[in-house]
C-alpha cells in the first residue's frame, strides 16, 4: 500500500502544482528551449496542464503494469522504473514552472 501511495503522490504533483500555479503565471511562458537552454519558442501558460495530463496517464499506466507483476520477480524492478520515471516528469514540470516564473 505504501508504494502505491508513493506512485499516486508523484503520479498527481504535477497537475497540483500546475493547478496552483495557473493563478501566478503570466498569460505568456517560454514552452521551448535550444540545446543552450536559450528559450526558443513562448506559449500558453495552459499549455503546462499538458505536462500534468501526460503524467496521470503514465502514473495510471505504470500502476497497471506494476498490479499485474505484484507477486513476481519483476516487481521491484517495475516499481522502480514507475517512480523513476514519475520523477523524470516531476523534474521536467518544476523545471517549465521556475523557468515561467523567472
Amino acid at each position: 500500500m505504501k508504494k502505491e501511495t508513493l506512485l499516486n503522490t508523484l503520479m498527481l504533483l504535477p497537475m497540483v502544482l500546475e493547478v496552483i500555479s495557473m493563478f501566478l503565471l503570466p498569460t505568456e511562458i517560454p514552452i521551448h528551449y535550444n540545446s543552450n537552454l536559450q528559450v526558443t519558442a513562448y506559449g500558453s501558460k495552459y499549455m503546462l496542464l499538458a505536462i500534468g495530463v501526460i503524467a496521470v496517464l503514465f502514473g495510471l499506466f505504470m500502476k497497471r503494469i506494476y498490479k499485474f507483476n505484484i507477486g513476481t520477480n519483476r516487481e521491484t524492478m517495475v516499481y522502480r522504473s514507475s517512480w523513476m520515471a514519475l520523477l523524470v516528469f516531476n523534474g521536467i514540470n518544476l523545471f517549465t514552472l521556475v523557468s515561467a516564473f523567472v
